[in-house]
């Protein structure tokens, strides 16, 4: 890669799989230090259709696939729907990396059921959701 983002720090919400995970490996590979973040350093559960099910990947995970590519990443774990924990997770990027260059807003809270069968507290949550 081109070493573009060398010396950069990135912060990447919802980076335990998925497109957030593929964007971290990405600036990763560009050179940025990358902060992965989820809402636990464990498999979460989602809501589906009205079945909980734990969902696969986890921010330790995306850590070892940046690092074993010679990337750097660091993982800390923030649920984003608390106002502390986004603000803690700010001060803590910038007390272990000092600096914050990249954020990317990857996180996202979906039931994935119909709207016209989703409760309005669902729906709010998926909207609403930092």
């Amino acid at each position: 890669m081109t070493g573009l983002l060398s010396g950069r720090t990135a912060l990447v919400t919802g980076s335990s799989r998925g497109i957030g995970r593929a964007i971290g490996q990405r600036l990763a590979a560009e050179g940025a230090t990358v902060v992965v973040t989820a809402r636990s350093h464990q498999p979460t559960s989602s809501v589906r259709g009205g079945v909980a099910a734990a969902l696969p990947g986890t921010i330790g995970e995306t850590v070892s696939l940046i690092e074993a590519a010679g990337g750097r990443a660091i993982a800390v774990a923030a649920d984003l729907e608390n106002a502390l924990q986004r603000e803690q997770l700010i001060t803590e990027v910038l007390d272990r990396t000092g600096r914050l260059d990249i954020l990317v807003n990857n996180a996202g809270f979906a039931d994935y059921s119909m709207v016209e069968h989703m409760s309005l507290q669902t729906f709010d949550r998926t909207i609403d959701h930092y």
